[in-house]
């Protein structure tokens, strides 16, 4: 097994993406056809296989899964690309929260509209 093989093999076991039938036809395709250009055409697709494994839960990758965004809690927005409402769970608010942006972008707006959303009898 050459390195470029090895390097993916061991991400794609730590992910437990070795058994889906999409990523062994992609190295048996790249054994069968072993060259350079089948190596970087074969590494574009399991990067993104590898991305989409990352971000699966993640509702702020580009295009998130409706039912990871529905769970009860206070509603944040709406998800431009998909249109999905966006809502900020119960489990999550016992976590730390950090908010980015540059000036002007609402950062203390939001921070106010929490605090009254968590505050608001209801």
């Amino acid at each position: 097994m050459n390195n470029w093989m090895q390097i993916y093999h061991r991400r794609l076991k730590e992910l437990g993406l070795l058994r889906d039938e999409g990523v062994q036809s992609l190295l048996q395709f790249a054994i069968q056809y072993d060259d350079k250009a089948t190596y970087n055409d074969v590494g574009e697709l399991l990067n993104i296989r590898i991305n989409e494994a990352l971000l699966k839960d993640d509702p702020f990758m580009p295009y998130p899964q409706h039912e990871n965004l529905i769970v009860p809690g206070i509603f944040i927005g709406v998800h431009d690309p998909t249109g999905v409402p966006f809502h900020w769970g119960y489990e999550d608010q016992q976590y730390s929260v950090l908010l980015l942006g540059a000036p002007g972008s609402g950062k203390t707006n939001l921070a106010y509209w929490i605090i009254e959303a968590l505050t608001a009898e209801g």
